[in-house]
């Protein structure tokens, strides 16, 4: 995610708070659902360093984001139609405003996962399981670490590492009110051996 902590700060607010939102963005909002049978919960003008303006629309999660794209590359057209429809809001509010060149999305979901993560982080930390070698919070994942490969498939087959993800569950339950945790939700299971041999120890080669 993107966001700075002012954008995401403003984006969660509306959220949490939707009686708050701009007749501009009840309008832009309106449309892009009539259009694209998606929800939009806050948009950004701003300026990139290179000085090119650009709209960031905010969506709810990557599935949502994933359905702007005609195959790997977001869809022209309906970066086209967003930004008439942008310049026309712009006219009728009486905005003087460049017509953006650059169109991009961001995700709230996986942000707010993140946040909570990392106010139960250590509480997550702390679970006891056979073989644990670490647990590590990365962005939005739980990255729990055997010692070994082989007690890492261990733990898969005899239900150890499914005991850890629902205790994960368990314990970010009572802050998840905006239900970022899914049933499908999974820790990364894996092991310091595959630390070791594949990334030379070293969790800033993991995490690249």
């Amino acid at each position: 995610m993107l966001l700075n902590e002012q954008q995401y700060q403003h984006a969660f607010n509306l959220l949490c708070h939707p009686e708050q939102k701009s007749l501009f963005l009840l309008e832009f909002e309106q449309w892009f659902e009539q259009v694209f049978q998606l929800k939009l919960y806050d948009f950004i003008y701003d300026q990139t360093h290179d000085n090119q303006s650009r709209l960031k629309l905010i969506l709810w999660n990557h599935d949502d984001q994933q359905k702007m794209k005609n195959g790997i590359n977001f869809d022209e057209a309906k970066q086209q139609k967003i930004r008439e429809q942008f310049l026309l809001l712009c006219q009728k509010h009486h905005i003087s405003i460049k017509c953006p060149s650059i169109i991009s999305y961001d995700t709230l979901e996986d942000e707010i996962r993140k946040r909570i993560l990392n106010q139960v982080q250590k509480e997550i930390q702390n679970i006891h399981r056979p073989y644990i070698w670490k647990i590590k919070i990365i962005f939005d994942q739980v990255h729990v670490f055997y010692k070994t490969d082989e007690q890492c498939k261990a733990c898969q087959q005899t239900g150890i590492s499914q005991e850890i993800n629902q205790k994960v569950l368990d314990i970010v339950k009572p802050l998840d009110s905006f239900h970022v945790f899914h049933d499908n939700f999974s820790c990364v299971f894996t092991s310091q051996q595959t630390l070791n041999e594949k990334y030379d120890g070293k969790m800033f080669n993991y995490m690249r």
